[in-house]
């Protein structure tokens, strides 16, 4: 599975053209989640209009067992466009693989629950929430979690679109291969879309 799936308009070259669609690439992707089966980032950056905001995630990190501390957490953080961590921004996780849908004004639902990044020192403005174990899917492949930041609040006026990350679980590709204590790291950073380039084609023989 590729990690990135731009929603929007797809552009075919005929000979010459300018693909008016944009993808906004991490700035850090752990090579590790290219491992793990069918995970994958949801990239929301083609439905944006121009000059307006929307969470792109900018890292994503793989912590095995030797680096995730016993814990077995997706944490999320959230920055503004300058770089600086926000107190008390909502995200949710969700599940069965694939589920992004969640009732923004219901933090706990039947299939998905919200949480909120914290302060500065010790939690560095990381806020977390769990995974649980249990039945692991066929193969190992298709990991319940996705996690993705509200799209209706945020305690500094920051609201639009989020990029999605899917299929994370209790899952080390490289050591235990079901319910692992192992964490995902994800930071949403404030990106306001960028002009588009105007769209240019040829047709053959032109």
């Amino acid at each position: 599975m590729t990690r990135f799936h731009v929603r929007g308009a797809v552009c075919v070259a005929i000979l010459i053209s300018t693909c008016n669609v944009v993808v906004a690439v991490p700035d850090y992707w752990d090579p590790r989640l290219d491992q793990i089966c069918q995970l994958g980032l949801i990239d929301v950056a083609a439905s944006v209009p121009e000059g307006q905001g929307y969470w792109r995630l900018s890292e994503a990190r793989f912590e095995d067992e030797s680096e995730a501390g016993g814990n077995h957490n997706i944490y999320v953080k959230c920055l503004r466009a300058d770089g600086t961590g926000i107190e008390n921004q909502k995200f949710f996780t969700a599940w069965p693989y694939g589920n992004t849908t969640v009732d923004e004004n219901v933090c706990v639902g039947s299939n998905w629950a919200c949480a909120y990044t914290k302060g500065p020192g010790y939690d560095d403005y990381w806020g977390n929430m769990a995974m649980w174990g249990g039945s692991c899917p066929p193969d190992n492949c298709g990991w319940p979690y996705s996690a993705f930041v509200s799209q209706a609040s945020s305690p500094v006026g920051l609201v639009g679109l989020s990029d999605k990350v899917i299929g994370m679980g209790m899952h080390n590709p490289f050591g235990t291969p079901c319910n692992a204590h192992v964490n995902f790291r994800l930071v949403f950073k404030w990106t306001v879309s960028p002009p588009r380039l105007p769209t240019i084609s040829r047709s053959p023989g032109s």
